[in-house]
């Protein structure tokens, strides 16, 4: 009898284990699930667990102590759109970084310190995914010798360079997870102890020789999910062709893998897309199936298996919660990593925005500059072009990006209205300011200096300005949240008399089984009427689409909205949603007495994402007027209470 090279000959012993090996295959991978469910269910002992791609994400998730149904939570439960698209929420970004380029960018390009262009070596770059990995295996963050881990564990990654097989039996989980899922072209590969990884599908799609080895003596029940080569009609996306590739790549490791297995499992997934959301459960049904029709065949041959070890089956008690909102010292205590195929000195992000209900219409570009003066800091230029046009200059210090950071800015910027109760107006802001960024408890805070010169059409005025903001962010995805709760307060002292205020926040509530949002959106700015610059401009933001291109006026605003969202269609690259939203508008006098509150409603066709971000809509004001307009992309507001 033949033992794994991790048990010692003094572990007592009990009869019948078995070794899987969980193939790759994207989201078909949640029929593991149910594979693992049936096991549970028959008591079948597992004594070691080597999966590729996906099946290292499930495995690693099994291995850590979780049981079929805590899986099965946490897996319907991902927000995959976020994780696969990097994401990130302001509460989990140090200071500085809360509104990051890279949440508004359609493209992006990365240079090294000699200028030549490293990247981005793959569409997605999975930071964000590998952080939530790294939350839920949580439990076992002090084991780095996956043997020792509730059932041993291996996961199979691809070297990039050399084309062999890499099996991860030791280090941090979550990171031989997602080395092991770097999907070609899709995903950045991941450096591991020096080497590029990418999906270990290429090599070894289905691990049963590498169980085998890592496992000996004891039999492997092979767990394919992957799809069967895909006719012409059934390849519609880049996805079909990359799923396509590797199983031609892979058809004879495949055979050979598919002869060493012991039993062969194959569940009813069709031919699912392979990063397919939409049918997660009838997925995790057809493992179900499969692991019950085989169960015989499990039991018989966990019988005439040798005795296995009896090893510390500890279970998670608890799932993990989502992080929505984190502490600096918890940041801190993390030792946050992102990791990516190599490090670079360069970096251009291009966005736009167009929205036809009014003209502020841009494309904007920041090129950003890392390590200038010290490491970890960042000098980045904004340029925005377009009719009112802008050009920007920013250096954030390395500081403690979970305690202090400081950042100064120099700004000129062109702005210009055509109000319809007051004449048009136009203006060009020139600044540079100081300020210093830190954390107040559960807060965000900032209390600086900015020196201001504005030239308008009939006045010119200059200011030093003091200034402060404080933010509260618990929002799931800052683009398409689901849950969370949004609230910023920037406030200007540009006189000793007068001080100019802006609130926004945004509350996300999900319902019906996650198949429908509330979205309440609102805000107050309180300005000053006499000042151009400073006034307030309802619909100067889209506060409502109907005043955009016409805002309204008034020493004081205020706004709110609230959308009921139905999602039509779901999927790894977005939500496809019917939008019905009704919406408030309030001019204030200096007495906050209220002038005139214009309202609102409409529908919408919204589709939140990255790349396009676009909203098809029709409105209906209370002038008895219909509107049909499109936006598309993210505007570039300025920041702080200006306009």
């Amino acid at each position: 009898m033949l033992l794994p090279a991790a048990v010692s000959a003094d572990i007592p012993l009990q009869p019948g284990g078995i070794v899987l090996a969980l193939s790759g295959g994207g989201t078909r991978g949640i029929a593991h699930v149910g594979i693992l469910k049936v096991l549970e269910e028959e008591n079948i002992p597992v004594v070691g667990i080597v999966g590729t791609s996906m099946g290292s994400i499930i495995g690693g998730i099994s291995a850590c102590g979780y049981n079929a149904d805590q899986i099965a939570s946490i897996i319907m439960d991902m927000d995959l759109t976020s994780l696969f698209y990097n994401r990130n929420t302001p509460s989990n970004s140090p200071l500085g970084k809360e509104n990051s380029a890279e949440l508004w960018s359609f493209y992006r390009v990365l240079m090294d310190e000699n200028g030549k262009v490293v990247g981005p070596l793959g569409g997605l770059s999975g930071e964000r995914l590998y952080e939530k990995l790294r939350d839920i295996v949580r439990p076992c963050r002090d084991i780095t010798d996956f043997n020792d881990l509730p059932i041993p564990f291996a996961a199979v990654a691809t070297d990039l360079i050399n084309g062999e097989p890499v099996v991860i039996r030791d280090g941090d989980l979550a990171e031989a997870m997602r080395s092991s899922m770097s999907i070609p072209g899709l995903f950045e590969p991941w450096r591991l102890n020096g080497r590029l990884m990418v999906d270990g599908g290429l090599v070894a799609n289905l691990p049963v020789r590498i169980a085998k080895k890592v496992f000996p003596g004891f039999p492997v029940v092979a767990v394919d999910i992957a799809a069967s080569n895909k006719t012409e009609e059934e390849i519609n996306s880049t996805v079909d062709v990359l799923d396509q590739c590797v199983n031609i790549m892979t058809s004879r490791e495949l055979r050979q893998d598919l002869e060493a297995a012991d039993l062969i499992i194959r569940p009813d997934v069709g031919q699912m897309p392979m990063l397919d959301t939409n049918n997660l459960d009838k997925v995790l049904h057809a493992g179900l199936e499969s692991g019950r029709e085989n169960a015989d065949l499990l039991k018989r041959l966990s019988m005439n298996a040798p005795p296995c070890p009896v090893l510390n089956r500890t279970t998670v008690k608890e799932l993990p919660r989502t992080r929505t909102l984190r502490t600096a010292e918890q940041n801190r205590s993390d030792d946050r990593r992102y990791i990516t195929a190599k490090k670079y000195k360069y970096e251009t992000l291009i966005g736009g925005s167009y929205s036809s209900f009014h003209d502020h219409n841009w494309l904007y570009a920041d090129i950003v500059t890392r390590d200038l003066r010290e490491s970890g800091d960042t000098f980045t230029a904004n340029i925005v072009a377009g009719r009112e046009w802008g050009l920007g200059f920013r250096y954030l210090n390395s500081g403690e990006e979970w305690k202090k950071r400081s950042e100064t800015t120099v700004y000129m910027r062109k702005r210009e209205f055509e109000p319809a109760n007051a004449p048009d107006v136009e203006w060009y802001r020139f600044s540079a300011s100081y300020t210093e960024r830190f954390f107040l408890g559960p807060l965000r805070a900032g209390i600086g200096l900015s020196a201001e010169y504005y030239d308008a059409d009939s006045r010119s005025d200059s200011y030093f300005i003091p200034t402060a903001f404080t933010m509260y962010n618990t929002l799931d995805d800052e683009i398409d949240p689901t849950s969370g709760t949004s609230i910023r307060a920037d406030i200007w002292w540009p006189e000793a008399d007068e001080v100019i205020t802006r609130l926004d926040l945004k509350n996300v509530h999900t319902f019906s089984n996650g198949r429908r949002r509330l979205i309440i959106r609102g805000g107050l700015y309180a300005g000053d009427d006499s000042n151009p610059y400073f006034r307030a401009y309802l619909g100067g933001r889209q506060e409502l689409y109907s005043v955009a291109e016409n805002p309204l006026t008034a020493e004081n605003m205020a706004w709110w909205r609230a959308t009921i969202r139905t999602v039509i269609f779901k999927n790894w690259w977005g939500t496809i949603n019917a939008d019905l939203f009704y919406g408030m508008g309030y001019l204030m006098d200096t007495s906050f007495s209220i002038i005139e509150d214009p309202w609102e409603t409409g529908l919408a066709l919204s589709v939140p994402g990255t790349a396009f971000n676009g909203k098809l809509l029709v409105v209906y004001s209370e002038d008895d007027e219909w509107t049909f307009g499109i936006t598309l992309g993210v505007p570039a507001w300025e920041d702080g209470p200006r306009q």
